[in-house]
Order: structure tokens, then C-alpha cells, then sequence
């Protein structure tokens, strides 16, 4: 995964683990991840990508 883009987004915008997203995006440990949360997520790390690839 060395150097993936998916990687690289995840890490650099807080979303590669529950415990990042509970600091940063506030999304409660051990609970499921809403869709509408999910979709958020994923539109912002497709965002990023965009912007550095």
C-alpha cells in the first residue's frame, strides 16, 4: 500500500483509522459509521486525490 493514493489520503486527511476518526471527524468509537457520514468522508479523500494526483 507503500505510496497507493487511497493510502496517502487516508493518512493525510485523518480517515485511515476509527481511533483518527474519532479525534479529528468526531465519529463516536464502536458505533457504525452512518452513510450519509461515509459519503462524507469518502467525497473529501476523493477531493484530496483530485487536488494532488
Amino acid at each position: 500500500m507503500r505510496g497507493h493514493p487511497v493510502f496517502k489520503a487516508q493518512h493525510a486527511c485523518a480517515c485511515c483509522c476509527r481511533d483518527c476518526l474519532a479525534k479529528w471527524w468526531k465519529v463516536p468509537r464502536g458505533t457504525p459509521i452512518p452513510a450519509e457520514r461515509q459519503r462524507g468522508i469518502v467525497d473529501f479523500l476523493m477531493a484530496w486525490i483530485e487536488r494532488k494526483m
